[in-house]
């Protein structure tokens, strides 16, 4: 085909398409008793009374802008101080000690706790059956509790 029958045909359909609105008729159906909306009538079916949709227009859109409706306020004539940011709450120096005695708690409850686990561990031993493996973990988790209090505490 040359371009000026690609060209006719295409002006030629684009014409028919030109001003055409997709139009198809919406029924309203009631169907066990609930409102159905479809394009095909079937039974109790009414023509739908629904509002076009996609119009479209050249024309601008009217907009009611009243100067009563527009509230604007006057900016204050005070400049901004650095007090106006965000305020940084600084811990007082108490709370350290009271950390420290609770990390000093912590440490006490774990050494107890370290000396159980490891009495039960040398039982297991000795005894027959036990979890060793188990109990084995129970006195790493300890020993690795107990280091990280103590570094916690030398950072104080």
């Amino acid at each position: 085909m040359t371009y000026k029958k690609i060209i006719s045909i295409l002006i030629f359909t684009s014409g028919l398409f030109i001003g055409q609105n997709a139009v198809a008729k919406v029924y309203t159906c009631l169907e066990n008793g609930e409102i159905v909306y479809t394009s095909k009538p079937k039974g109790n079916c009414a023509v739908a009374s629904l509002p076009a949709i996609g119009s479209y227009s050249n024309q601008p859109v009217k907009r009611n802008i009243t100067t009563a409706s527009i509230h604007t306020r006057p900016r204050p004539n005070t400049p901004r101080t650095p007090t106006d940011g965000p305020t940084v709450t600084i811990v007082p120096k108490g709370s350290d000690n009271t950390r420290r005695a609770i990390l000093q708690q912590e440490l006490i409850n774990e050494r107890t706790a370290l000396a159980q686990a490891q009495q039960a561990l040398n039982r297991s031993r000795t005894g027959k059956g036990g979890n060793i493996t188990e109990l084995q973990s129970a006195v790493l988790d300890r020993q690795n509790n107990i280091q990280a209090i103590q570094r916690e505490l030398s950072r104080m």
